[in-house]
C-alpha cells in the first residue's frame, strides 16, 4: 500500500486531493510545489551515493547531507519535521550534521524508534545505494509506511531509485516502482543536483 499522505490542518474550506487523499496544502516560501516529493540520487556518481558501512550499520553520505539540508529550510520556514531512515549509524550521522540546531528543533530516529503524533514535515531517507539491489525486504517499506503517515503537510522521500527499483526481493521492487511512477503522476519528481539548486538558490 502507497503511503496515505499528510492531512493539512482544520479548515472550512478543504483543499483538493489526490487519490491517496495527501492535500495540496501550502507552506509560506514552499520549496515543493506538491506534499509530495521524491528526490532522486541516482543522478549522482555511483561513488558518491553508495551505501557504506557493515550490514548492521549502514551510512549514505550524500543522503544524509540532502536531509540535513532538507531539515535546515523546515527548520527555517518553522516547519515542525521529523528525520527518519532505516539505520541508527544514519541517524546519528545526520544528528551529527544538525548538532547546531538548537535542542528540541527536530526529530531525528529509525523507522522502529520514531514515536510521538504528527509533523508538518517527515523526511525518509532509504540509505541503501548499491550495484545489487541489496535494499532489504517488503516488509521493511511497509513498516516505513506508518512513518509515512506521520505527515501532516509534506511527504519528502530521499533515495536511489536505480537502486530501489532493482531490489531483489520483488515485492519491495514492485512497490518502489509504484511509489516512483505515483509521485511522478501528483508530486514532485526531483533529482538531487535539482533540489540542491533549489535550496542554493533559495539561501543565496
Amino acid at each position: 500500500r502507497l503511503p496515505a499522505g499528510p492531512r493539512p490542518p482544520a479548515n472550512p474550506r478543504r483543499p483538493r486531493t489526490t487519490p491517496l487523499e495527501i492535500p495540496a496544502w501550502p507552506t509560506p516560501r514552499p520549496l515543493f510545489r506538491t506534499p509530495l516529493a521524491l528526490i532522486d540520487t541516482c543522478d549522482l556518481p555511483p561513488a558518491d551515493r553508495a551505501e557504506s558501512g557493515d550490514p548492521r550499520s549502514r551510512i549514505n553520505r550524500a543522503e544524509a547531507d540532502l536531509l540535513a539540508a532538507l531539515a535546515r529550510r523546515c527548520t527555517a520556514d518553522d516547519e515542525e519535521w521529523a528525520v527518519i531512515v532505516p539505520y541508527r549509524a544514519q541517524a546519528a550521522l545526520i544528528r551529527n550534521l544538525l548538532k547546531d540546531l538548537p535542542p528540541g528543533t527536530g526529530d531525528i530516529a529509525t523507522v522502529d524508534s520514531f514515536q510521538g503524533g504528527e509533523r508538518d514535515v517527515i523526511l525518509y531517507g532509504f540509505t541503501r545505494s548499491n550495484p545489487s539491489g541489496a535494499v532489504g525486504f517488503l516488509d521493511e517499506l511497509r513498516r516505513a509506511n506508518v512513518a509515512f503517515t506521520r505527515a501532516r503537510r509534506r511527504l519528502i522521500l530521499v533515495g536511489d531509485f536505480d537502486t530501489l527499483t532493482r531490489a531483489t526481493d520483488e515485492g519491495f521492487r514492485d512497490l518502489a516502482r509504484a511509489l516512483r511512477e505515483h509521485t511522478a503522476d501528483v508530486g514532485e519528481l526531483l533529482p538531487s543536483r535539482d533540489l540542491e539548486a533549489r535550496l542554493g538558490a533559495r539561501t543565496a
